[in-house]
């Protein structure tokens, strides 16, 4: 990148809002504010400090995260943010001119915010996991979806292992294992996050009839099949949320990717987090895996249309993003949009993991 276009986007980030969660604002400008903080905050780590302007801007965006009522979404979905923000706050510990400004209680927080981040990871993509919600009881999320969902909800497990200590599996298992949800409720609320407070103090049901009462904390400690309540069109429906073990379990991911073809060891590889440089490989092969030829896409009005190369010619390569031959809720789609948001977090992640140095005592293959 040339002096002038990186001097742009620090101009840029500084002229950004501070990251701010208590107000409605897209998910698409919420992953542009915080891609631009992280950028901040990545220039400080490689440079030290740029001008007062610009460490200020910094130390305003992170306390905005752990300020009351300002705390990050917690929640499963394509809520990419959440994986910036887990970049950031990584990065931004391992940056001695911005983590000494903090003080004890501040730090507590910011473990509290990662914590988070890790138990909604190990709900929603855990391998002995399969839930179709999370903690706002809404059918929007399963962790075999599209990858830009599947990237919001993995991502952070990288760098919560890194912020915890990278190179002590255990450090991260055991905060999950040893999951106690009044504990973490108590701490949200002192630490102001009264939004997830009232989340985490959810219910739902436990059967399709919705004759038994499941609470939040009953899901994530024990796990269990889970329905929640939907209202439309004047009826009442309890809706399928899926079923597990919870949050109390060590984290593994299983890939269980349907367009890796013949790719056995793909399909069957479960990742664990002792080795983050093979973790991030996973991630960038699940995203990148595709062949780029002619497609076919069938659109939920019925009409078809072909994209990628002309008919009849294939590449050699597979380059392809998968979000370019995907579908959803509507049916089939070809997706700029989600391709760079995809290309946004990779980005972010290859650039992060350089920084904090994972390429250091790298450990044994991970895969099993």
């Amino acid at each position: 990148m040339s002096s002038e276009n990186y001097n742009s986007l620090i101009r840029q980030a500084l002229a950004d809002e501070v990251i701010n969660f208590n107000h409605f604002i897209s998910n698409e400008n919420m992953l542009k504010i915080t891609a631009a903080a992280t950028f901040l905050i990545f220039d400080e780590n490689r440079n030290g400090i740029r001008s007062p302007e610009a460490h200020a801007k910094n130390l305003q965006n992170l306390r905005s995260l752990i300020s009351s009522g300002k705390e990050p979404i917690f929640d499963l979905g394509p809520i990419w943010s959440k994986a910036m923000v887990s970049i950031m706050i990584a990065v931004a510990k391992e940056t001695a001119t911005l983590w000494s400004e903090f003080s004890e209680a501040e730090i507590s927080k910011f473990d509290l915010v990662m914590k988070m981040f890790l138990y909604l990871s190990n709900l929603g993509t855990n391998k002995d996991n399969s839930y179709k919600t999370g903690l706002r009881l809404v059918g929007n999320y399963h962790k075999n979806w599209n990858t830009n969902i599947r990237l919001a909800n993995v991502t952070p497990v990288v760098f919560v292992a890194k912020y915890f200590d990278n190179k002590n599996t255990n450090a991260v298992d055991s905060l999950l294992t040893n999951y106690n949800h009044d504990a973490t409720v108590a701490a949200l609320s002192a630490a102001g996050f009264y939004k997830t407070v009232s989340l985490m103090n959810g219910r739902a049901y436990g059967d399709p009839d919705g004759s038994t009462v499941k609470t939040i904390k009953s899901w994530m400690e024990d796990g269990g099949e889970i329905y929640y309540k939907t209202n439309k069109y004047g009826f009442t429906n309890f809706i399928y949320g899926g079923d597990g073990v919870g949050v109390k379990t060590p984290y593994k991911w299983v890939l269980n990717e349907n367009g890796i073809r013949n790719d056995i060891r793909a399909r069957n590889a479960v990742i664990t987090i002792n080795d983050p440089i093979e973790f991030i490989n996973w991630l960038l092969f699940i995203s990148y895996r595709d062949q780029i030829n002619s497609r076919p896409i069938e659109f939920a009005n019925g009409t078809t249309e072909n994209y990628g190369l002309p008919n009849g010619v294939q590449s050699q390569y597979d380059t392809m993003y998968r979000e370019f031959y995907a579908g959803d809720a509507f049916g089939g789609r070809c997706s700029l949009w989600h391709s760079m948001v995809d290309f946004i977090l990779l980005q972010f992640t290859v650039e992060a993991s350089e920084l904090l140095n994972f390429n250091a005592d790298r450990p044994q293959n991970s895969i099993e």
